[in-house]
């Protein structure tokens, strides 16, 4: 299964920096803040040493900044699909909301497109 980058930011609203001057400073300051951080080390072929440790590392920084973090490690396919639905499902409940997605892993690209490889799927 592949997991298209483009398809995810599309079910996400994100909030561009070219939009934060439609909203004023307080607004700014008080926009929930969410996070999808994901790791994956533990590939069935070609295994990673440092991406969990890494997600972890990220996990910390954002939650020091106010981020609520969804932090996944060794994410596999079936996986993948329910973590990216749920969090575009929460995460767009509100338009003002802030969101990040931080994965480090295997990835690829294929012409224009790129895409985000779980564990199970080398």
């Amino acid at each position: 299964m592949k997991i298209n980058i483009k398809k995810i930011l599309g079910i996400i609203s994100l909030l561009s920096i070219f939009s934060v001057n439609i909203y004023s400073q307080e607004e700014i300051v008080t926009m929930e803040r969410y996070a999808l951080v994901i790791g994956n080390n533990h590939y069935q072929e070609y295994p990673l040493k440092t991406s969990v440790a890494d997600s972890e590392v990220i996990t910390k920084a954002l939650e020091s900044k106010g981020f609520f973090v969804f932090h996944y490690k060794d994410v596999d396919s079936e996986k993948a699909v329910d973590i990216f639905k749920s969090y575009s499902q929460f995460v767009n409940k509100d338009p003002k909301n802030v969101s990040v997605i931080y994965y480090s892993g295997h990835g690829y690209t294929d012409g224009n497109e790129n895409y985000l490889v779980p564990i199970d799927n080398n």
